[in-house]
């Protein structure tokens, strides 16, 4: 009797006690320090009108990053929730009113609960391990196809922004 092959090829892992360790540590400082320069010079390009479509790009990414940590259980209590919704709805505002990407006016109220949203991603950032990290940038990519590709809520909507 033959043994059923798998539709999917399965990595062999030779030394698997090694890659859990290595995939329970924490990010590197260096890793963290350039993922919030850029979450960082895109808030300061949005606040300043330079780059806004990039800038916009990076923080919508930046907000997705946050809800998949958040699924994780990284900052998952319901305040930290609705500082990244609220963040997500406001980056939504801007790309349905935006009429061209060159120039984006956020308010006073706007810019605050952005910051708020900001802080929780740094500090998700500060206590997410590798394989955290990794699980939820690859939930990002999966969700933003299938929503590509047709599959998403009826509250989703999909921006693509040139130059990006």
């Amino acid at each position: 009797m033959t043994r059923k092959q798998s539709k999917h090829s399965r990595r062999v892992l030779y030394n698997p006690v090694d890659y859990a360790i290595d995939g329970a540590r924490k990010l590197d400082q260096i890793h963290r320090d350039k993922i919030r320069k850029i979450i960082e010079n895109a808030w300061a390009g949005l606040l300043n009108r330079e780059n806004c479509g990039p800038s916009w790009a990076d923080l919508a990414h930046a907000s997705n990053m946050g809800e998949q940590l958040s699924n994780l259980g990284i900052c998952s209590d319901a305040d930290s929730k609705n500082k990244t919704w609220q963040a997500q709805s406001i980056l939504a505002m801007l790309a349905e009113y935006a009429s061209d990407w060159q120039s984006m006016v956020i308010e006073d109220q706007s810019q605050k609960e952005m910051e708020d949203a900001i802080f929780i991603w740094r500090i998700q950032l500060d206590f997410c391990s590798v394989s955290e990290f990794e699980k939820a940038r690859k939930a990002v990519i999966q969700k933003t196809e299938q929503a590509r590709k047709g599959n998403f809520a009826g509250s989703t909507k999909i921006v693509t922004v040139s130059g990006t």
